[in-house]
């Protein structure tokens, strides 16, 4: 995660990136914008009922949807405006209407599929149908055409599903009207053929008369159980009883009841007359012979109760038996009735549903032929397309403004990329770039001075600037380390050519010598020697101990600087690599033990083997890198192989920064000494010191 300081930074470092792409973008978009040819946008509304106005009160041939499906309903009408087809009716009515710059057949149809849009009013029953086109009169003609002839093909919709629907019925009432006048056929042959003409009216004869003689013989039942009964008791009681009139049901006849009533008065009187007269009085006599009359009349009723009841229990048996015999005859007859109507009721069954579908099917067909010639609809126009004053696009504020704002995004992601993209050494941080703890030990601004001697020479010629302040920095800096301190024979080394190593190395021995420490500055590029031009010493050079039988004493070169020596070949010397490695070597390294420290120049890492060979006779070393020129990765990897190889590193130096550039990092520089880079200008220079003015090299130069 980039912190959002640093994020700033990169922006503002690559700012010329990002207002490139935003110039570009913004400046397409507007061309873009202004070049297009502006469009017309005209907007008819419909309205969707939920059903049509029914006036006859009749249901919808075309059918309606439900509540609950109405928004697929009105998404569906939206589709079909939207169509191919409907826009090739849309367009024959176009150019029916004389509708200009409309091509022919069948492009036509594709330019007003793209001309033409609808879209569904949120939470109503209306519909949206633009049109858009580069004349406003045709964007309105077209958006109204289209509404138009879409409640006109609903309509017809209607009426062609009302014809067809009258049609169907008109063929289904003809096949049933056939059907029914076979079926009514068919019941009167069934008829003719059982010679009954109404079975229904025999079946209920029939039925009430099996009821009566079912209630006829249920009651002769009861009456012969009855007769049964008596005449049995009567059996069972009359020869061993001597009084008939001690069984009861004699005793209840009536005619034996009147007799008996009868017989006990005269034998009551016979009483009285008894008491009154004598046997032989002739009242007497009339009055016993009335009562015998009377005794002879009760047997005789007696008798005759009895035959009574044997002639009520024989009638009851034989008319049980003929009310038996007719309820059997007419079940048979019943049954008989009933197999006869079971077909019957078939077929007029069959005659009645056939009437009843006839009769449904040819009152719908009168119905929807009266509906069809009824014109409704449930589309209504509420809202015409008028001619459009302005053009709807383009929106020349919004695209410039989206292009702004998407150029700007745009610059600032592609300065995003290019800095990530971008290897090259912006920052050495504390960290040593994540290799091993190297520290930073100093950040060296660019020196604006032409000529090589005078950058060498910055720490002398220039102290006040911030180029001499530090390398003043770096020498506190490996002062205040253990490992600086103590290491008497450092190395400078790169990663490439041009980093500034030799730059580095002078000015470090510099000011060091000034410190009072006595300094030897050995350049240990054989190939490539810079030391003498650094210091711009005079030829001849003296004899190099490498090469030459001398020591280093007699080999160095002393400067101005009483603490500073430097021992440096004029050339290339022959086979640099086979030289540092002889004997030679190490006895003119012994030879220095008398420096305080000695600052040794060597060339890159990754160009030849001679630092290697250098590494195990130093006691540190410091890597330089460029801004802007050194990338990360040889950087680490420098790093990396030197702490593979046990050399102490000491840190690191950035060299060269532009401090307005890079004020983020090194706003210490920037803020205390801003007057020593900004450009001198002549008035300036006029005040500036004689020496500094003319060029001429102060007292303190380090020459030979």
């Amino acid at each position: 995660m980039i912190p959002w300081r640093d994020l700033l930074f990169l922006v503002w470092e690559r700012r010329w990136v990002a207002a490139t792409v935003f110039v570009i973008i913004t400046t397409v978009t507007a061309l873009w914008t202004f070049r297009q040819e502006p469009r017309y946008q005209a907007t008819a509304r419909l309205q969707v009922d939920m059903a049509r106005q029914n006036v006859l009160n009749m249901p919808d041939i075309a059918g309606t949807e439900p509540f609950f499906l109405y928004n697929h309903y009105v998404n569906t009408l939206v589709r079909e405006i939207k169509s191919q087809t409907f826009a090739e009716r849309v367009a024959a009515a176009l150019d029916k209407a004389g509708c200009p710059t409309l091509p022919d057949e069948p492009a036509r149809a594709v330019v007003v599929m793209r001309a033409v849009d609808a879209k569904p009013v949120k939470d109503s029953r209306l519909i949206d149908i633009t049109a858009e086109h580069a004349d406003p009169n045709i964007a309105a003609q077209i958006a109204n055409t289209t509404a138009e002839q879409f409640i006109r093909q609903n309509l017809d919709r209607r009426s062609d599903a009302a014809s067809e629907a009258v049609a169907w019925l008109s063929e289904q009432v003809e096949s049933q009207r056939q059907k029914l006048s076979k079926s009514e056929n068919a019941l009167r042959d069934y008829r003719d053929k059982t010679r009954t003409v109404s079975l229904e009216q025999r079946q209920d004869i029939v039925v009430a008369k099996l009821k009566a003689i079912n209630e006829a013989l249920t009651a002769a039942e009861m009456e012969g159980i009855a007769a049964r009964t008596g005449w049995q008791a009567l059996e069972e009681n009359w020869a061993s009883n001597t009084n008939p009139q001690s069984i009861a049901v004699i005793a209840t006849d009536p005619i034996v009841s009147a007799v008996r009533e009868q017989l006990l008065s005269k034998r009551a009187d016979v009483s009285a007359l008894t008491i009154r007269y004598k046997a032989g009085h002739p009242a007497m006599k009339q009055a016993q012979n009335e009562l015998t009359e009377l005794e002879q009349k009760f047997t005789n009723a007696c008798e005759e109760a009895r035959v009574h009841i044997r002639a009520r229990y024989t009638l009851a048996q034989a008319n049980e038996e003929a009310l038996r015999q007719a309820l059997r005859l007419q079940e048979e007859q019943a049954l008989s009735l009933d197999r006869l109507l079971m077909q019957y009721d078939e077929l007029k069954r069959n005659a009645d549903a056939d009437r009843d579908l006839y009769d449904a099917l040819l009152t719908r067909l009168k119905e929807t032929d009266v509906a069809g010639k009824l014109e409704t609809n449930n589309l209504r126009l509420i809202d015409r397309a008028h001619v459009p004053e302005n053009p709807f696009k383009p929106n020349k504020v919004a695209n410039v403004t989206r292009g702004a704002l998407g150029g700007l995004v745009l610059g600032l992601m592609l300065s995003l990329v290019v800095h990530l993209g971008d290897d090259r050494v912006r920052r050495l941080s504390g960290s040593g770039l994540g290799t091993g703890g190297a520290p930073l030990l100093a950040v060296i601004p660019r020196i604006e001075a032409a000529a090589a001697t005078s950058r060498a020479r910055v720490t002398v010629e220039n102290p006040d600037s911030a180029p001499a302040e530090a390398f003043r920095s770096l020498r506190a800096n490996l002062m205040l380390s253990a490992p600086g301190r103590q290491a008497k024979r450092i190395l400078i080394t790169g990663t490439g050519s041009g980093d500034g190593k030799s730059l580095v190395a002078a000015n470090l021995a510099i000011v060091l010598a000034s410190n009072g420490e006595r300094v030897l500055l050995m350049d240990g590029d054989l190939r490539r020697p810079a030391v003498r031009r650094a210091f711009d010493c005079a030829p001849p050079a003296p004899p190099h101990p490498l090469i030459d039988d001398v020591s280093v004493k007699d080999a160095v070169v002393h400067t101005v600087l009483k603490t500073l020596d430097l021992l440096a070949p004029e050339g290339a010397l022959p086979n640099a690599a086979e030289l540092l490695a002889s004997p030679r070597f190490d006895r003119m390294l012994k030879e220095t033990d008398g420096y305080d420290r000695v600052i040794i120049d060597c060339p890159p890492l990754f160009s030849v083997s001679d630092p290697l060979l250098l590494l195990p006779h130093v006691d540190g070393v410091i890597v330089v890198a460029r801004y802007k020129k050194t990338r990360h990765g040889p950087v680490a990897d420098a790093l990396q192989r030197l702490q593979s190889g046990k050399a102490t590193v000491l840190g690191l130096v950035l060299n060269s920064v532009t401090p307005r550039e890079h004020e983020y990092y090194y706003s210490g520089y920037s803020s205390y000494y801003g007057s020593a880079r900004r450009p001198r200008t002549w008035w300036r220079r006029l005040l500036a010191s004689p020496q500094k003015a003319t060029g001429a090299a102060p007292a303190n130069t380090p020459v030979r």
